[in-house]
């Protein structure tokens, strides 16, 4: 009896121990129906005890765990970038709207090349050395000279548009000036006779299609006053309509006045070539209207190489003036008190008539090498009042009221001259 009891002694106590153990571990389950089944090893699922996610098995030594493996400090260079997805294209960065981007600074040791796109023209304004104008301007205008820097702060073109005229601005190609390579000076006034005719045949020639602009320059206005350029825009417009051309007034001038005041001869021109800004032909100068249009198609010619002579051509063959057809007294061509260049070209006399009630004198002058030419002044019945037929290179004559002026080659001769009447 005793060997029998002893094992289940020795069992009931060792459940008991197991229980005592698993109050001790804070475990709250009781011994699992499922637990019971088997051999009793411990190990198999049929065999575990399931005493919750906490529980710990007594028999089982726990594993200890893994230390935390210490974080790489970082290092001093930056992270690096992440690599771009190769199946997207990568979006630029918006600039920041509150402020202005920065331009990058170019490199100083290389030059930026030109945009072989673009030619800019240079700006006399902002780059003084991109263009300079002549130097040695002379105080009086003649043949040869260089051109003063003149500016007229208004003129008006054809169609009536305003615009500043700078002389600097022309000899240095600005804008529209770049298609010209000289410039016709027409110079009139209000008062002058035979300013409109001279205007007239100079507008025919059409010199800007030739490459020469022409600025129609009044000097003074009907009242013998300085002109502005507006009463110089009505003068001319009532002449040659909208003839291409600028017309100023020699009282807005930069230095007022200035090319009126040289001109004893009206009307009269001045070509001056663009390029050095140099006068071609001084009509004041010459004695006779040079061919325009010759110089405007040829501004570069060699007048001296050509002709022998210092100026530009002087009348090798006979220039007649443009007051044609005055071959008679009856069609005599009216002139006042001014300068006028003319010419005998024939076996045709010249015949002018003066209106003047007080006295007044008539010179005329030209190359007796030419040819000799002689001056009359006949009365209202044709009878002769006065004759000037000396063997030089001029005549005068001084009369009284009305009367008309015959002008003659002696013997045929042919010459071209220049007539000045003045008021005594």
């Amino acid at each position: 009896m005793i060997r029998l009891d002893a094992p289940m002694r020795v069992r009931t106590v060792s459940c008991c121990l197991v229980a005592a153990l698993l109050v001790l571990a804070g475990c709250e389950g009781a011994l699992s129906s499922r637990g019971r089944g088997g051999s009793g090893q411990r190990g198999g699922d049929a065999g575990r005890i399931d005493g919750g996610p906490d529980w710990v098995d007594p028999w089982v030594e726990p594993e200890p765990e893994p230390e935390p493996e210490p974080e790489p400090e970082p290092g001093p260079g930056p992270e690096p970038e992440p690599e771009p997805d190769p199946g997207t294209d990568p979006v630029e960065p918006e600039p920041d709207p509150g402020t202005d981007p920065v331009e990058p600074e170019p490199d100083p040791g290389t030059d930026p090349e030109p945009d072989p796109g673009t030619d800019p023209a240079p700006d006399p304004g902002t780059d003084p050395g991109a263009c300079t104008y002549p130097a040695g301007a002379a105080a009086t205008i003649n043949t040869g000279t260089i051109m003063p820097a003149y500016r007229w702060a208004t003129a008006y073109t054809a169609d009536g548009t305003s615009m500043p005229f700078d002389l600097e601005a022309f000899h240095c190609g600005v804008g529209a000036w770049a298609a010209y390579h000289s410039v016709l000076f027409v110079v009139g006034t209000g008062w002058c006779p035979n300013c409109p005719t001279y205007l007239r045949d100079i507008a025919a020639m059409d010199l800007p299609s030739r490459g020469t602009l022409v600025v129609f320059l009044e000097s003074q206005d009907e009242s013998y006053r300085s002109c502005s350029s507006a009463t110089a825009r009505r003068t001319v417009d009532r002449v040659v309509g909208t003839a291409e051309g600028l017309r100023i007034g020699d009282g807005e001038n930069s230095l007022r006045d200035a090319l009126g005041d040289q001109t004893s001869t009206v009307p009269s021109s001045y070509m001056v070539r663009r390029s050095d800004m140099r006068v071609l032909a001084d009509e004041n100068q010459l004695g006779f209207t040079p061919d325009w249009v010759e110089m405007a198609t040829s501004p570069d010619t060699d007048w001296p190489a050509r002709y022998g002579h210092a100026a530009p051509p002087p009348p090798a063959a006979c220039v007649e003036e443009r007051y044609e057809p005055n071959d008679t007294r009856a069609s005599a061509a009216a002139i006042g008190v001014g300068t006028f260049t003319a010419g005998i070209c024939g076996a045709n006399d010249d015949y002018f008539a003066v209106s003047l009630t007080g006295r007044w004198r008539v010179d005329l002058d030209f190359r007796h090498s030419d040819g000799d030419i002689d001056l009359f002044a006949l009365d209202a019945s044709g009878r002769v009042i006065g004759t000037s037929d000396s063997p030089d290179d001029d005549e005068s004559l001084t009369v009284t009221g009305p009367a008309t002026l015959r002008v003659l080659g002696y013997e045929g001769a042919r010459a071209a001259y220049r007539i000045t009447l003045t008021e005594l």
